[in-house]
């Protein structure tokens, strides 16, 4: 009979961890023996000390209140400098009725190689503010475009990763 710590030791190659969570693995069961801390996803056991087919218990935790989103994720705002309830996006929302912040975002804050676009109606539907940096504070910015998205935009859409690189053909 084979136990589950057993299964995940012997087939376990990658981890791949959600937003803000961080996982520990233990070289033995019961959370026993060495252990290896990751806040990023591993793609191969092989080159992280010798864990390779050695892992048999894994503790998966979340990440307390980060510095900055995780990666593809954003957080919005309800005030300027980055105040008042803070609402995390790590995938499209078409209604921010669900989470009550429809017409309340003043400020952003993006993940490392994210950019994101809000729209003035639900359903990406209005004008687009496009958002390729973090923003303090929309009422206050010098472009009259991003001041009219200050307590306005009720859906996102979320780029993850680098943008690729559009080069022009020169004749």
């Amino acid at each position: 009979m084979i136990t589950l710590s057993q299964l995940i030791s012997m087939t376990l190659p990658a981890i791949r961890l959600g937003p803000n969570t961080q996982a520990t693995i233990f070289e033995h069961i019961l959370y026993a023996g060495r252990s290896l801390n990751t806040k990023v996803d591993l793609t191969c056991f092989v080159n992280n000390d010798s864990f390779n087919d050695i892992a048999s218990s894994i503790k998966l935790s979340p990440i307390v209140d980060p510095a900055v989103p995780a990666k593809g994720c954003v957080w919005l705002f309800e005030h300027c400098n980055y105040e008042g309830r803070r609402v995390e996006y790590c995938a499209d929302n078409n209604d921010f009725r669900n989470q009550n912040f429809n017409d309340y975002g003043s400020s952003i804050i993006l993940g490392p190689e994210t950019q994101a676009t809000l729209y003035e109606h639900i359903e990406y539907d209005g004008r687009q503010f496009p958002i390729k940096n973090n923003n303090a504070c929309f009422y206050t910015d010098p472009d009259a475009d991003v001041r009219a998205f200050n307590d306005l935009s009720s859906s996102i859409k979320i780029t993850k990763g680098k943008r690729p690189c559009i080069r022009k053909k020169i004749a």
